[in-house]
């Protein structure tokens, strides 16, 4: 329940995070199908999370740094990493892929 709230708050807090998101899985569904959409998003979410988290305690890949968790308890952390740092990592990714297919794709 707990998490549900906080899942909440978060979508408050940041909305436009679910915005950008919305507007990404929108644009991506009829681009690439809905399996490998949510393949996608999934796949670069736990990447992302994964390189978050392992430079909080590692300093690789992004270096050293760290959250000051001003807003636990405003929005969802997954361990010391706010979720939607991670989750908008993959609709940048998505986008960086978009603008890569406007440069390869043919020009009619």
């Amino acid at each position: 329940m707990e998490f549900l709230a906080l899942l909440g708050k978060t979508l408050v807090l940041r909305p436009y995070v679910f915005l950008f998101l919305a507007i990404a899985l929108a644009v991506a569904r009829p681009l690439m199908g809905g399996a490998r959409t949510l393949a996608f998003f999934l796949i670069a979410w736990i990447v992302a999370y994964a390189c978050e988290f392992s430079s909080t305690r590692t300093g690789i890949p992004f270096g050293w740094y760290f959250y000051t968790g001003s807003t636990r308890g405003q929005e969802l952390y997954l361990s010391n990493v706010p979720f939607m740092d991670s989750l908008s990592l993959s609709f940048l990714l998505f986008a960086s892929y978009c603008v890569s297919l406007l440069f390869i794709a043919p020009i009619r």
